[in-house]
């Protein structure tokens, strides 16, 4: 989970909107429990990256590396 922390913190949200796109409008009370939780996980990393930030280190903390081109 650690190693693509920034990823969940930004996508999180959107799979939890993609995820309340499913729900029936008339279901009103499902669609906010499951505001509620994609809210809930997303803070949830947050506070695992604040954790995991190290003021006294210069440079980049909790950088990601990607292959954007093969």
């Amino acid at each position: 989970m650690t190693s693509h922390l920034l990823s969940w913190i930004v996508f999180s949200p959107l799979i939890t909107a993609f995820v309340v796109l499913l729900v029936p409008k008339s279901q009103t009370p499902i669609i906010k429990w499951i505001a509620l939780g994609g809210t809930l996980a997303t803070g949830l990393f947050a506070l695992v990256a604040l954790k995991m930030f190290v003021p006294s280190h210069t440079g980049f903390q909790l950088t990601e590396q990607a292959l954007w081109i093969p």
